[in-house]
């Protein structure tokens, strides 16, 4: 049922909101945004890999060798490079922008499933897209920071958002090759873990989470915020459009806005409820198209 697979990108997003409750604390203990990038898809890949051989080792295979190049989207084109966007678009010009212009993911999905998968733009889903992107602007209150980004800050941001789309893109082609999620999520984060390999002093890294006793926080981080989310999210796409996947999943940021007024009793104001109940409207209306033969 198409009901269960909302659900499935709804617990994702919900994972992806306690980001900011994992990274401040390491951040303050010295961790790179590389390094816990790194970190994230380490753990996340032998952890699943541990899972599908008991659960059914046929799934590490891949069918042809040709069809790496549908992993090499996910984890480097998408995971690596929309990370890296995102991480130096918040320093350069603030986590409220930058969360505005990685959201415009949900736009570039629409387009590119028209392109790629012959996808109807149809105005239900130009409605709920407006209403995704007004939400999270209001959430982020981006006006606050606007006078920050330039065309650098600009480029970032955007790079930020067109990356995150290509997991969805990229995703849906392996899906309909005939991959099950736990393979795609498996190659995805197995790619990204190498490649990151280089762009970090590993031996360093593993020292000072060992003198920190931080094993165990670490794995927990990894499962919290990439592993069950990314496959959590993978089931659902591999049942729903690549656009309505992508625009559910904005409820992030409005719950992790929910998420720092509860825990870290963040301002409370008009401009954030209203984001946060559009982003809800929008997800709602969304999934309820479904009985509607518009939709």
């Amino acid at each position: 049922m198409k009901a269960r697979s909302y659900i499935w990108v709804i617990l994702a997003a919900t994972l992806w909101a306690t980001m900011g409750l994992f990274t401040q604390p390491f951040t303050a203990m010295g961790f790179t945004s590389q390094e816990l990038l790194f970190l994230r898809v380490l753990f996340s890949a032998p952890l699943l890999g541990v899972v599908m051989l008991c659960r059914d080792r046929r799934q590490l295979k891949l069918k042809k060798m040709t069809d790496i190049w549908c992993f090499l989207g996910t984890g480097i084109c998408s995971f690596v490079f929309f990370s890296m966007c995102y991480f130096t678009a918040i320093l350069k010009i603030g986590m409220g922008v930058a969360a505005v212009l990685l959201y415009t993911a949900p736009a570039f999905v629409l387009l590119m499933s028209a392109i790629c998968f012959g996808e109807k733009l149809r105005g239900r889903k130009l409605l709920v897209l407006g209403m995704t992107m007004c939400g999270c602007a209001l959430v982020s209150a981006f006006w606050k920071d606007s006078g920050a980004l330039g065309l650098g800050g600009l480029l970032l941001g955007l790079g930020a958002g067109f990356g995150y789309a290509l997991y969805s893109i990229f995703g849906t082609f392996a899906l309909k090759k005939g991959y099950q999620p736990f393979t795609v999520s498996f190659y995805t984060f197995s790619i990204a873990a190498v490649f990151l390999l280089f762009c970090i002093q590993p031996i360093a890294l593993f020292e000072k989470i060992t003198e920190q006793g931080l094993w165990l926080h670490m794995i927990c981080f990894s499962l919290v915020t990439t592993l069950i989310p990314f496959l959590s999210y993978t089931i659902g796409l591999s049942r729903l459009e690549p656009s309505k996947a992508s625009m559910t999943a904005t409820l992030e940021p409005a719950l992790a806005a929910v998420f720092g007024v509860l825990i870290y009793q963040e301002e409370v104001s008009l401009h954030k409820v209203l984001g946060v109940l559009m982003v809800l409207g929008a997800v709602v209306f969304l999934s309820g198209a479904e009985k509607t033969a518009g939709s």
